[in-house]
Order: structure tokens, then sequence, then C-alpha cells
């Protein structure tokens, strides 16, 4: 059975990120990381979802009542980052691809109220040489 999800106010950074967040997806941290040699995708994939489950930020969606301006942190007792896989392999200028589905990322909204707001993309370019490109929310994260 799932643990209850637990309600908290937003802190005051969160507050200005969540207003700021309404204007668009700029406010979002990126990370792409390359993976050299043998990779099990579905290992790395279960290793992440086992990052989400021990980091209560990483479950947290954002609950905005009608009539409310800031919503409130919902930490969920469970949770997975959104996953997908993309293969590159045989493409002619696998780089410039590489670049044009990161920046489609970072145009992608999250559905802070919905979630998952981890996600990760793994863009296998050789059978040894991957890509990496992790995602989420601003109001996630922290210095």
């Amino acid at each position: 059975m799932a643990e209850p999800a637990q309600k908290f106010r937003l802190s005051p950074q969160q507050k200005r990120l969540w207003l700021l967040h309404q204007a668009g997806p700029v406010y979002r941290a990126d990370c792409l990381i390359e993976i050299s040699g043998g990779l099990d995708a579905g290992r790395l994939q279960r290793a992440l979802d086992r990052v989400v489950a021990r980091h209560e930020i990483l479950r947290t969606t954002f609950e905005r009542p009608p009539g409310l301006r800031v919503p409130t942190q919902v930490i969920h007792g469970e949770g997975a980052a959104l996953w997908r896989e993309v293969s590159l392999a045989g493409t002619a200028d696998a780089p410039a691809e590489v670049e044009r589905l990161r920046e489609l990322e970072a145009q992608r909204y999250f559905d802070l109220e919905g979630g998952p707001l981890v996600r990760a993309l793994l863009i296998g370019l050789t059978e040894t040489g991957h890509r990496l490109l992790l995602s989420l929310p601003a109001l996630c994260m922290d210095a």
C-alpha cells in the first residue's frame, strides 16, 4: 500500500520560482551526462528510480487548490522518473541531433501538479556511447 502524501507550504524561494515558472519553462535544471562503455539501460533506470525514492523533493508535486495563488508541496510516498529512450545509432549528424533533442526537452513544460518532475532521456549513439539528459524544475532543487 502506498504511503500517504504529506503537504507543506512552499519556502519563500519556491514561492518566487512558482510565480516565475508561470511565464514558461526557463526555470529548470538540465544535465547532459556522457556515458562510455557497455550500458544496461534497465539497470540505470532502476538506479535513478532508487534515487527518486530516497529524496522527498524528487517525489514532490505542487497542488494549487482553487482560489490560492501559491500551491502547497505534496510529497508522495512513491515515485519514479519519467524515462524515455531514443536511439541515434547510424544517424549522420548525431551531435547535432543530440543538441536538437536537448533543445526540445528544454521547451517541454513540467506537469507540476501531476508529475513526475524528474525526467530522463537516454540517447543511444553507439553500442558503447550514450548521453543521459536529466531534467527537473528549479522548484525541486537548490544550490
